[in-house]
């Protein structure tokens, strides 16, 4: 074939496929899904600071010695609960109980001599009667009259020193039960044994300590160092939030006590919170929650929320509702209680904030299992 002819054919071909349109394909429908959505808007929040503080007994009880000797035992553990007057420690006291037996001797021996002088004492003092009334009528001497009341107050005073020798030793019979008595420490008040200072077998001398207790009766409260740019902002009764993690309890409480002075070191105050008269563990870890000023976040339903591996996202529509997933970075959790957004723990949190993504005004789907993007949703 001549090349002339060739490329005419050539040509021609090329130009027929040029002429050849294809039909255009129909699009294919979007899927209409029936949804609830969520306006996207700002709203109040009421922000909180954390501080740190603990559980502390209003009254602490410091056990001291009031005797001397070794400890002969010990009748309590740390922590354990005791009753008023129930026997915590003891004391050896044989020492004591060896001076009250030489007392006793020494005070039954002092009574037998005091009744013998006593007799002999109303002997002479009849005898001196008698010498009295031989006087008068002349039928004795002077000197047996002096003889006779001379003997009369020897006795008398004899007996008087008897009878104060014998309170004396009273007195200090009485004394001795009380170190007795002190050799048997005893719980003052209902109570919980904090700390034990001393073991079996430890000598001890008067004003040493023993033992710590709290003091049940008198109760516990929440302390806890406060910044000091909160001081003006907190008052008395004002109604703060306690949470116990340990223990998974939250409390609102009324702020009891504001100590006004500023330490120096920490720029801190202290702060105190009466505890309802439960059997609180001295020492257990707390944190309060301080308000601080309203300010205006963006909270969305956490029902919006899609988890896709890390990343956080919602599905927005469109002003032709149409559903786009849109990428969104969150923040922390909120639930709506007495009225206000407060930030609370992420179990429990409803709504969480959106640091960014989203603006004012949008809509997003709530529940958005069956939307798929692109999908036509219908509310």
């Amino acid at each position: 074939m001549p090349k002339k002819a060739l490329f005419l054919l050539i040509l021609t071909i090329f130009l027929a496929n040029c002429e050849k349109r294809e039909e255009p394909q129909q699009a294919k429908p979007f899927s209409q899904v029936k949804a609830k959505v969520f306006e996207v808007k700002a709203v109040p929040v009421s922000s909180y600071r954390i501080f740190p503080g603990k559980v502390c007994a209003k009254q602490k009880i410091t056990i001291k010695a009031k005797v001397s000797g070794y400890v002969e035992d010990i009748l309590v553990k740390e922590g354990e609960k005791v009753k008023a007057h129930q026997v915590l420690l003891r004391i050896d006291s044989r020492s004591i109980k060896a001076r009250l037996k030489a007392i006793e001797a020494e005070i039954e021996a002092t009574i037998k001599e005091y009744e013998a002088v006593l007799a002999r004492l109303k002997y002479a003092e009849a005898n001196l009667k008698r010498f009295k009334a031989l006087w008068e009528e002349q039928a004795s001497t002077k000197e047996e009259l002096e003889r006779a009341l001379s003997e009369f107050k020897s006795l008398k005073a004899k007996s008087e020193a008897l009878k104060a020798r014998q309170m004396a030793l009273q007195a200090e019979k009485t004394d001795i039960l009380t170190l007795l008595d002190y050799a048997v420490i005893k719980a003052p008040s209902e109570a919980v044994v904090t700390q034990r200072l001393v073991g079996k077998g430890s000598v001890v001398n008067p004003g040493e300590p023993l033992l710590i207790l709290d003091n049940l009766k008198a109760g516990f409260e929440f302390c806890a160092e406060i910044d000091e740019s909160f001081f003006k902002r907190l008052r008395p009764g004002q109604i703060l939030t306690l949470e116990f993690p340990s223990l998974g309890k939250t409390l609102n409480l009324p702020l009891t006590t504001i100590v006004s002075q500023i330490d120096p070191s920490s720029r801190t105050f202290h702060i105190k919170i009466d505890l309802p008269s439960d059997l609180w563990p001295s020492g257990l870890f707390g944190q309060v929650k301080i308000p601080e000023e309203e300010t205006k976040k963006t909270l969305i339903p956490g029902e919006a929320l899609i988890v896709r591996g890390d990343i956080y996202g919602v599905f927005t529509l469109s002003p032709s509702n149409t559903a786009r997933f849109q990428v969104v970075r969150i923040g922390s959790g909120y639930i709506y209680q007495d009225g206000k957004w407060i930030k609370t723990a992420l179990s429990r949190a409803t709504h969480w904030e959106v640091l960014s993504g989203l603006e004012e005004g949008e809509k997003v789907v709530l529940s958005p299992e069956k939307v798929k993007d692109g999908a036509q949703v219908i509310f």
